[in-house]
């Protein structure tokens, strides 16, 4: 943590003094959010528990209404579907068990 803090701090220093811009991503702003999120309109699930595939509920809105299971593997899966326009109502998604 103190050399992540001191690379903050060395960063800030050489933009203030070079007058160009320096960008740095903290650790955590780098990692997706586990479970549900969405990233540039498009709804996403970051699986990021122990077991290797888990099985989610995607649930829609409007006139796309209703759910289904989906099974997904470690790190984040895109839950919109190439060629599905339904999947762009996709309004949640969340954990149900382990396994598929």
């Amino acid at each position: 943590m103190r050399i992540a803090r001191s690379l903050t701090v060395f960063a800030f220093a050489v933009t203030a003094f070079s007058g160009s811009a320096v960008a740095l991503a903290s650790p955590s702003a780098a990692q997706a959010p586990c479970g549900f999120f969405v990233e540039n309109n498009y709804a996403k699930y970051n699986h990021c528990g122990a077991a290797d595939r888990i099985t989610i509920r995607v649930r829609w809105y409007g006139g796309f209404g209703g759910t289904a299971d989906r099974c997904v593997g470690k790190g984040v899966t895109n839950l919109e579907r190439q060629g599905n326009s339904g999947d762009r109502f996709i309004s949640n998604a969340y954990y149900l068990r382990d396994g598929c």
